[in-house]
């Protein structure tokens, strides 16, 4: 990394729906499609500067197509110039080429009328206005106050000295140091400033909201952006707490690609080993909460261990709760409370196969020790969000056949349109692993 320098200056139950459509991998012209109709963000829609560097055709209009109500989506790569325009003016660097090569993409038909132009760079804008987005949404919030604080000294001085700043171990920094945080030789170094930093602004300002943890993430995630070298992306989970059944603890997760390392991202600055650290952004597999340890050993709810027995534990009251809360831990990689966020449904226009929710939670919790790609979950994110703002009902699973979903996310991964909504229910509750390979069940039920 260049050394930088500190300059002081002024974010399942069973069958009950007959599906009729497309078969898995059949070339007979009787699947896939593309479902119609993209809501708005809140915010106000500017142009954004155009994306001199892609080629890629621009996402065609489809929105007089005829496909039947039900299908798997034949994915394709596109250019989606509406969500580039609208939510790329809040990025500051410019949006990446259209993505050509993807494993989502290897499966096709040959009917282009199945097409559903996918632009992953462009979606990924999801995340990157979150912060303009919640800071508009709640000026009183001084979240960009926050952000400057990083390379400024004066502002918030009690936080970055005072009692409020949490030492990460007995090795870390006891306060604040700009130099320090922008000069750190390793990811784990500059979250010991930087992480840190955003909690202790939010206590010492007595700042907590429903959505502090995702406004806190978006805080650092501009912050690295703005200042820093280092790229890093926090995001908020849901986790049983110690002491009610009826709250969350404000916790999340944390990636950076610098080091290709998953954390959690602790909030709560008494949660630690008890001994020598406070773990506020350990890797996720050394967490003690993770590991059940600590006050409430085994019986901390955390949605990573969804494919585990403890999946019951805590705060998941029931298999469907347990099962959306690490559901939408995936998808909360991909954006934060927005304004046009909270106006969505949470939960039911899309719904997620047992199996691949259960893959996903081992390839995230075993993520540092195993071979699998981050960006490949935060483009599914980036899908799972797309979808929410559209009409429809849709099932999401991994693209494989006849697959036993013992190994890792590897980036495949298949959309279905389903005309009946009680199907994402049925999907939701699903303990048996009945609608697992996906493409088989719909198989089925087209024939029938």
């Amino acid at each position: 990394m260049r050394r930088r320098t500190f300059l002081r200056t002024g974010l399942a139950v069973g069958v009950t729906a007959t599906l009729a459509g497309c078969s898995n991998n059949a070339e007979d012209g009787t699947k896939t499609g593309s479902p119609t109709g993209t809501a708005t963000d809140t915010a106000t829609e500017t142009a954004s500067q155009a994306d001199e560097t892609t080629t890629a055709e621009e996402t065609a209009d489809d929105s007089e197509v005829d496909r039947p109500a039900n299908y798997r989506w034949d994915m394709v790569p596109g250019r989606n110039n509406e969500i580039r325009s609208r939510l790329g003016q809040y990025a500051e660097e410019s949006v990446g080429g259209v993505v050509q090569n993807h494993p989502a993409f290897e499966y096709s038909t040959s009917r282009d009328v199945d097409n559903q132009s996918i632009d992953f760079e462009g979606l990924k804008l999801f995340r990157d206005a979150t912060f303009d987005l919640m800071a508009n949404d709640n000026p009183e919030n001084p979240m960009e106050q926050m952000v400057q604080a990083y390379v400024d000294e004066d502002l918030f001085t009690d936080a970055k000295t005072g009692g409020f700043f949490a030492q990460h171990d007995l090795d870390a920094p006891t306060q604040y140091d700009a130099e320090g945080w922008l000069n750190a030789e390793t990811v784990a170094d500059s979250l010991d400033y930087g992480h840190n930093l955003a909690v202790a602004i939010t206590w010492e300002q007595a700042n907590r909201t429903p959505d502090t943890v995702e406004e806190t993430a978006a805080v650092i995630r501009e912050a690295y952006k703005r200042h820093h070298d280092f790229d890093v992306l926090a995001w908020a989970t849901t986790m049983g707490s110690r002491t009610r059944e009826d709250i969350n603890d404000p916790t999340g997760l944390l990636y950076s690609p610098d080091d290709d390392t998953l954390r959690n991202f602790n909030f709560d600055t008494d949660e630690g080993n008890g001994e020598d650290s406070r773990q506020m952004h350990a890797p996720i597999e050394e967490w003690s909460v993770i590991q059940g340890e600590g006050p409430s050993g085994e019986s901390r709810y955390h949605p990573l261990l969804f494919h585990t027995d403890r999946r019951m534990s805590g705060q998941a009251s029931d298999f469907m709760e347990a099962k959306e809360i690490a559901a939408n831990t995936v998808r909360n990689i991909a954006s934060g409370p927005t304004p046009r966020n909270k106006q969505v449904d949470l939960e039911h226009n899309y719904s997620m196969t047992t199996g691949m929710t259960e893959q996903l939670s081992r390839t995230l919790l075993e993520y540092n020790s195993n071979d699998a790609d981050f960006e490949d979950v935060w483009n599914l994110a980036s899908v799972i969000e797309d979808v929410r703002r559209r009409d429809g009902n849709y099932i999401f699973d991994t693209a494989d056949q006849n697959d036993d979903y013992s190994g890792f996310f590897d980036g495949g991964f298949a959309v279905y349109e389903v005309e009946d909504d009680s199907v994402i229910n049925e999907v939701w509750q699903d303990e048996a692993g009945q609608y697992d390979n996906f493409g088989q069940v719909y198989d089925e039920l087209a024939a029938v």
